[in-house]
């Protein structure tokens, strides 16, 4: 029971951490409006557990993210779209605007997994759910690789490419060899950043220094590891950010 409560922790802790550094750059002007979309896979593998644990990835994944939006400044824009089930099933969930924390997270709370990954299509939809000027960055929480035949890093990086001033950062979720290739894929493609961590005593470790409380510019987590699982991935040091892709400013 023990082991289980701080998997649950460790895994919302992290993506809390995650989360809540993805705030605006200083070096954008004032009358700029920074916009962002969180975009979760909601593919039936989200309903898998987390090993040595009674919490599902969806679980994990809906109590980080409502944690994160409590954080969140009450002046951050932003907006939620889901993606999962059919080949062009997705969902903008939440229209993209000031934070409306209750009202979110009562939207991600009530969202179930099914069916199979449109990662393509999702990123596609969720790069036409934005309005105005100024930089946009996409959050992608997701636990696996493609499922429908189509080109995630094609669709990041005619996004990247239009012009519209775009990133997109993942979270990937106990991810294999293939999905993490991937989901790396899709940030190098879109100026985003790609951070892993292994296994749940790495992650513990980097909790104990704080990285929770970090408040350096928006790094993303991948975690392919979540709690007292076996070591796999690249095994580099968590904790030390890793930028991949080209420069967002």
């Amino acid at each position: 029971m023990v082991s289980s409560i701080l998997t649950r922790v460790l895994a919302v802790c992290a993506l809390v951490a995650a989360m809540a550094v993805w705030q605006p750059s200083s070096a954008l002007a004032a009358d700029t409006e920074d916009q962002r979309m969180i975009v979760l896979d909601l593919s039936d593998s989200m309903n898998e557990y987390l090993e040595d644990s009674s919490t599902t990835k969806i679980t994990a994944a809906k109590d980080a993210l409502s944690n994160a939006v409590d954080a969140m400044p009450d002046t951050t824009h932003i907006g939620f779209r889901t993606f999962g089930g059919g080949c062009t099933d997705t969902r903008l969930e939440t229209i993209i605007g000031p934070i409306k924390k209750d009202s979110l997270k009562r939207t991600i709370d009530t969202r179930d997994p099914e069916g199979g990954t449109p990662l393509a299509y999702g990123l596609e939809r969720a790069g036409k759910d934005f309005t105005t000027s100024g930089r946009k960055s996409i959050l992608l929480v997701s636990d696996g690789e493609e499922t429908c035949g189509g080109d995630p890093v094609a669709v990041a990086r005619n996004l990247a490419s239009s012009g519209i001033n775009l990133c997109i950062d993942v979270i990937g979720f106990r991810v294999d060899s293939t999905a993490r290739d991937q989901l790396r894929a899709v940030a190098d493609a879109a100026c985003g950043t790609f951070y892993d961590v292994d296994d749940g005593p790495q992650l513990g470790a980097q909790l104990q220094k704080g990285v929770c409380a970090r408040s350096e510019p928006w790094t993303v987590i991948s975690i392919d590891q979540l709690g007292g699982m076996g070591q796999r991935g690249s095994g580099a040091d968590v904790g030390a950010p890793r930028r991949s892709g080209r420069d967002c400013e």
